[in-house]
């Protein structure tokens, strides 16, 4: 006995679908695993290349990228500095 043509689209879209789910479930896995391991070996290099880079890594138990989180706070932070003293001019005057 012969499947009708219904049985067999609808088996066909049911694992389209399926396939579907899988390969973006691998594709998510692979993409993360893939960013850490590049997050961890650029680290790695950068604070290799830099001797004040390591000590204060090792020092402070940081890595490369919390100083530049830093760097960027600390220049916003002269940024705000700078907008409140000129805020106050101009309020004064």
């Amino acid at each position: 006995m012969l499947p009708t043509t219904a049985l067999v689209l609808k088996r066909r879209r049911t694992t389209a679908i399926r396939d579907i789910a899988i390969w973006t479930a691998l594709a998510g896995y692979t993409a993360t695993v893939v960013n850490s391991t590049l997050w961890r070996t650029t680290e790695a290099r950068m604070i290799e290349s830099s001797d004040v880079i390591e000590r204060l890594a090792n020092k402070y138990r940081f890595g490369i990228f919390d100083f530049a989180i830093a760097k960027k706070e600390t220049h916003v932070q002269k940024l705000l500095e700078v907008y409140d003293a000129k805020r106050e001019i101009v309020h004064d005057s």
